[in-house]
């Protein structure tokens, strides 16, 4: 009998976080751009945390819709690292007495990179493809169009509203 009775060899995965479930909340077609949008967000508060213009998110502006708002995951993962919600000008703050880091917040969204890399690495294989993707080979497109990005962007608005009113 192995250690704690467990056979040897016999593993018991971790538990996620809650911070870790939401990044691997996201479509496996459209990850990458999502999780680049979060780590540059998140990286430019840790090296910068004292500049106001990163702790404020708007959460109507294109690119930020289109990869974080239209995602709950995504937001999720926003709210769990501190920030709030504001009606007035509909985005999301992080308060200044809020510190992010880089071993607590972006080393979470690379493993979480490397878990949708080892994911497509399962897709390929399964397709009989090689389980690396050739060099050069485009990065997948969102595969929505505007209209379903519009509608999952205000559907999560209502969500974040939702969310503000229970922790208020």
């Amino acid at each position: 009998m192995g250690y704690y009775g467990l056979g040897p060899g016999m593993k018991v995965p971790d538990q996620l976080t809650p911070m870790e479930k939401s990044l691997r909340d996201l479509p496996v077609e459209i990850h990458q751009q999502v999780l680049d949008v979060l780590e540059t967000l998140i990286k430019n508060i840790a090296q910068k945390p004292a500049e106001e213009k990163f702790r404020k998110i708007k959460l109507e502006n294109k690119k930020i819709s289109q990869c974080v708002t239209s995602f709950k995951g995504a937001i999720d993962f926003l709210f769990i690292c501190g920030f709030e919600f504001t009606d007035d000008e509909n985005s999301l703050v992080l308060p200044m007495t809020i510190k992010l880091n880089f071993p607590d917040h972006v080393n979470k969204i690379i493993d979480a990179k490397d878990f949708y890399r080892k994911e497509n690495e399962k897709l390929r294989v399964a397709k009989g493809l090689s389980r690396v993707a050739p060099a050069g080979e485009p990065k997948p497109e969102d595969p929505r169009t505007p209209e379903e990005i519009a509608e999952a962007t205000a559907k999560n608005l209502e969500y974040v509203k939702a969310v503000r009113k229970i922790t208020a």
